[in-house]
């Protein structure tokens, strides 16, 4: 091909209902601006990776491998430039509740350039529920009843380099697991509240008093009032 496409977003991230935006700029190899560029955009929505940022396989820091849920195509235009902005809504009209995780919105744009050859570069914008993050880790991966689960909740900003965020009100709800005719059912065990600490992190003594898997549900909000809610 003799040009290529580059795709940065506007922002680092957008919380869960704005709308997001992406500059596309389009260049030749030898230099300068295409200019009228016919662009085909498809963007795909697939659940954001909660992953420690020092680990070299954080989302943060991995390459766009793109795919998802099919969310929305349109045509662009580059223009005198050779960019296009593209700009689509993070929440779809018949999205009645948030979702479990953040998102990742795979940006895919392709073209033929004049020697026909085709071209494509996949961008990611990154889509938040609350102004940070929260998870949660066991550090007991088997226990018997009776005994103390350390539970270890953190909350981390979603700017680059997430810091820790002291001072968050995260509360806990434990269920298991019970099997009737190949169906699952949730049995709620208990509630627990917490606040992190100056490290944004906090640990949770949860007693193990039933038999089976445990499942914790930790909720938290963000000082605008927008809901975090995490799986574990």
């Amino acid at each position: 091909p003799e040009m290529s496409i580059h795709l940065k977003p506007a922002k680092p991230y957008y919380y869960y209902g704005d709308k997001a935006e992406m500059t596309v700029a389009c260049t030749y190899y030898f230099g300068g601006p295409v200019v009228g560029a016919k662009l085909k955009v498809n963007i795909y929505a697939s659940p954001g990776l909660d992953l420690d940022p020092d680990d070299e396989y954080d989302v943060r820091n991995r390459s766009n491998y793109g795919g998802g849920e099919y969310r929305k195509s349109m045509d662009v235009v580059s223009d005198a430039k050779g960019q296009a902005v593209i700009q689509f809504d993070t929440r779809r009209p018949d999205d009645k509740t948030v979702p479990l995780t953040d998102l990742d919105y795979n940006v895919d744009v392709s073209a033929t350039d004049e020697s026909k050859k085709f071209v494509s570069e996949t961008g990611q914008v990154h889509v938040v529920r609350g102004a940070y993050s929260l998870s949660a880790v066991s550090q007991n991966y088997l226990v018997s009843p009776g005994d103390l689960i350390d539970l270890m909740v953190r909350t981390r900003s979603n700017e680059p380099g997430n810091v820790p965020v002291a001072g968050r009100n995260v509360t806990i709800q434990t269920s298991t697991e019970e099997w009737h005719e190949n169906k699952a059912k949730l049995i709620p065990l208990g509630t627990y509240k917490t606040v992190t600490g100056a490290d944004g992190i906090t640990h949770v003594a949860i007693k193990a008093d039933h038999v089976g898997t445990m499942l914790f549900k930790l909720y938290s909000r963000d000082d605008e009032r927008r809901d975090r809610k995490s799986v574990v």
